[in-house]
């Protein structure tokens, strides 16, 4: 079933399969974007796009706060 998806919308509730994975939506609708990557470009739904953005930056901001000390343990030089 490449390349094909299936979806439906009732009451402003999208719902549709994106390869394996069966997405839930009020936010979004079916509208295809294209994306680029370093080889090739692509057209994936709105929906996927805006959760891949939005786990990147969750996923930074994971790493950027394991690099902070949360322990309570103090370095001794502050005072």
């Amino acid at each position: 079933m490449k390349g094909k998806t299936v979806w439906r919308e009732k009451n402003g509730i999208v719902v549709f399969k994106w390869k394996d994975k069966l997405i839930l939506t009020t936010k979004h609708k079916l509208n295809f974007v294209e994306v680029s990557s370093r080889t090739e470009t692509n057209r994936k739904p709105e929906a996927i796009v805006a959760y891949n953005n939005a786990k990147s930056f969750i996923d930074v901001s994971d790493q950027l706060s394991s690099y902070s000390t949360s322990d309570g343990v103090s370095n001794g030089t502050g005072r």
